[in-house]
């Protein structure tokens, strides 16, 4: 079979003696390989022979096949031209990339479809076309998961032997094997199957193993930063969002109550906001004690309290609030345990 007749098995229609010219400009092995979960293709130098190829994945759809041959092309190119003096990925590439598709990009060669989606591809490429979120989804085979979107912790598996992610590094996951406990480099471009344990086994090895979930991982990021969650500030204390500071009164539900200090007012702030601890002068730090103030879960039934200048006496306690009888009006209001009050 002639070197034409195997790239338009391959190839989009059209493409073909184009590709083909690309690759006899230089002497290079190009070689149409079997498939690798890893990689969909890649250009190596024989330092010692000085020998040059160019290897594709044949299980490619004719336009992926065609971005990653003109990628490993432009890496040729360059190595022609620069060595090793550039950057694989830099704008050098970038370029002779850009170039190297100029000639076909157009419905001559290609469908609309195609050529516009390479146009924004072109706008600026990726190192990896997997990284290219708009050439992912359009050659995304259903149902197939990639390394990547995989969750730290969670099991996976690749050959018939089941990984745990223990993290991620640039490229790649240091990920351990169940069965062995060794540990093992696997891009994130590597197609796995999702295992699903159930919550004790999950459990049992991410405490095995010591591995972060991704919660762990984002509040030691958190703490790296100097930074913690409203939740995690105790009662009494203070913390600065926005450049205001506030003071944690207590919880209700999913929510704080916050005071802001210059303004005095009162905010109900998400537990889960990003904030920093400060502390207060002296003077405007916040002592329920010493102000001779108590939460409303502090005092007994039948004892009376001051509240916003009215006395009530509590009635009853329900499961968050309590049933109080305003003294002078003998009305019963529902209040909130956490409200601050003074006893009498």
């Amino acid at each position: 079979m002639s070197e034409i007749s195997t790239l338009n098995r391959y190839l989009p229609p059209n493409t073909s003696s184009y590709v083909l010219k690309l690759i006899k400009h230089y002497p290079v092995h190009f070689k149409i390989v079997k498939p690798r979960k890893t990689k969909l293709g890649d250009f190596k130098v024989n330092l010692k022979t000085g020998k040059l190829q160019i290897t594709i994945n044949n299980d490619l759809e004719p336009l992926n096949f065609l971005i990653t041959t003109i990628h490993e092309l432009a890496h040729l190119y360059n190595w022609q031209e620069y060595k090793k003096s550039i950057a694989p990925h830099g704008i050098e590439w970038k370029n002779e990339y850009k170039k190297l598709f100029l000639p076909i990009l157009s419905t001559q060669f290609l469908s609309l479809e195609e050529v516009n989606l390479l146009h924004a591809h072109l706008d600026n490429p990726k190192a990896s076309s997997c990284s290219d979120i708009m050439l992912t989804q359009y050659f995304k085979k259903e149902g197939v998961k990639h390394l990547e979107d995989i969750p730290i912790g969670k099991p996976f598996k690749l050959n018939g032997i089941t990984y745990m992610i223990e993290k991620k590094l640039r490229k790649r996951f240091l990920c351990i094997q169940l069965a062995t406990d060794r540990k093992y480099y696997i891009n994130g471009l590597a197609e796995v199957e999702e295992v699903h344990l159930s919550q004790e086994d999950e459990k049992d090895h991410l405490n095995r193993f010591k591995v972060l979930s991704d919660s762990e991982i984002a509040l030691r990021n958190l703490r790296k930063r100097g930074l913690k969650y409203i939740k995690d500030i105790a009662l009494g204390k203070a913390f600065e969002l926005n450049g205001n500071t506030f003071v944690n009164k207590g919880k209700i539900k999913k929510q704080f109550i916050c005071v802001e200090q210059s303004s005095n007012t009162e905010y109900y702030l998400d537990g889960l906001i990003e904030v920093k601890e400060v502390n207060l002068p002296l003077q405007l730090q916040i002592d329920l004690k010493k102000e001779k103030l108590k939460r409303l879960n502090d005092i007994q039934i039948d004892k009376p309290f001051k509240l916003n200048g009215k006395t009530y006496v509590i009635e009853k306690k329900l499961r968050t609030r309590f049933l109080c009888i305003e003294q002078s009006s003998n009305r019963k209001y529902y209040i909130n345990g956490l409200a601050e009050v003074e006893e009498l």
